[in-house]
């Protein structure tokens, strides 16, 4: 740190207040980000289609899908651009953040529908796997309106009118934040979203299963499908035991205490353990009813367990730095 910040930071005794605005956009950039990042889909279809010389997951490569890939990468794009736009402190980016979230949650609501009434009739295969394949593209659109509809709560609740007017009237010029005013927010925010999005992944999960079950009584496939998936059922408690510690430890960070920065280290800690051992598991269970499409299945879980893996890899060397960890020794216990 320079001596200007220094002096910058001596002058504000005590720990730093949160920079809502900026830790928002840090937010809004990482989750657009996380957005682009649905067009793998696209991506995994061609890798496992290249590498197998074969016809890959036939509905991954179809136009529909490229148009609701593409749509989505879209959306990613608006998202970091409303956070450059708070990061520069300019007031259109959170008319830019409020209008992506209304998109976003219309879209997430349409797009299983359109699903439902159109692709699934295409796809090969008994009835109740089109409903397992439709089950799964609802999933989906939970958790992608669950994330619009948080972010849309963070805009509102904490780019209030009253500091759009001070950006209006200082005419976006940037403000001289303190150290350790904006990761705690963003990182706290984070926390808080992927162990909210990650409960309602795994209620959704065991859910839909014996839904299916009611549904199609007589269904071997949906019977396999519930025995692996009450099978699983110490994995998911461990996993929804975790959630609930990464819950407590993002709230921790909002408030700026030095027990939230150690359970989150805790957290990450053991989530790394429990993503290969959860990975693992869906790995094998979908290689043993994949039949021809196992080869893409695989790609995808490789895929799949280094991007879950990202976040806790993050968090421990972030809290390994020692200027975090300075400044985590000047918060209340």
């Amino acid at each position: 740190m320079s001596s200007a910040d220094d002096q910058f930071d001596a002058a504000h005794s005590g720990p730093p207040a949160v920079a809502w605005p900026a830790a928002i956009a840090v937010v809004a950039i990482v989750l657009g980000a996380g957005a682009l990042l649905g067009g793998r889909n696209v991506a995994i279809a061609f890798l496992s289609r290249w590498l197998t010389k074969g016809p890959g997951l036939a509905p991954a490569v179809r136009p529909a899908w490229f148009a609701v890939e593409g749509w989505g990468s879209v959306l990613g794009v608006v998202l970091i651009v409303s956070g450059i736009l708070l990061l520069l402190r300019r007031t259109a980016g959170r008319t830019c953040l409020i209008v992506w979230a209304l998109l976003a949650i219309a879209t997430h609501a349409l797009v299983p529908v359109l699903y439902a009434l159109g692709w699934v009739a295409e796809l090969p295969g008994p009835v109740e796997l089109k409903a397992v394949s439709v089950a799964a593209m609802i999933q989906r659109g939970l958790l992608g309106a669950f994330g619009a509809v948080f972010l849309l709560v963070c805009a509102i609740r904490g780019l209030r009118a009253d500091e759009m007017r001070r950006w209006r009237a200082s005419r976006g010029q940037p403000e001289r934040l303190r150290a350790g005013s904006v990761w705690p927010g963003a990182l706290g925010l984070l926390a808080v979203y992927r162990a909210l999005s990650g409960v309602l992944a795994r209620v959704c999960s065991l859910a839909w299963i014996p839904v299916l079950r009611a549904l199609f009584p007589e269904s071997e496939l949906i019977a396999r499908l519930l025995e692996i998936g009450w099978g699983w059922g110490a994995v998911v408690l461990l996993w929804l035991a975790l959630l609930v510690l990464h819950l407590i430890a993002g709230i921790g960070l909002l408030l700026r205490r030095r027990w939230g920065a150690v359970l989150v280290v805790i957290y990450a800690g053991a989530a790394l353990l429990a993503v290969a051992a959860w990975r693992g598991l869906v790995m094998r269970a979908s290689l043993d009813m994949a039949g021809a499409h196992g080869p893409h299945l695989l790609i995808a879980n490789v895929v799949g367990l280094l991007v879950w893996a990202a976040w806790p890899v993050f968090v421990l060397v972030w809290f390994a730095r020692g200027k975090v960890r300075e400044q985590v020794r000047a918060w209340p216990t």
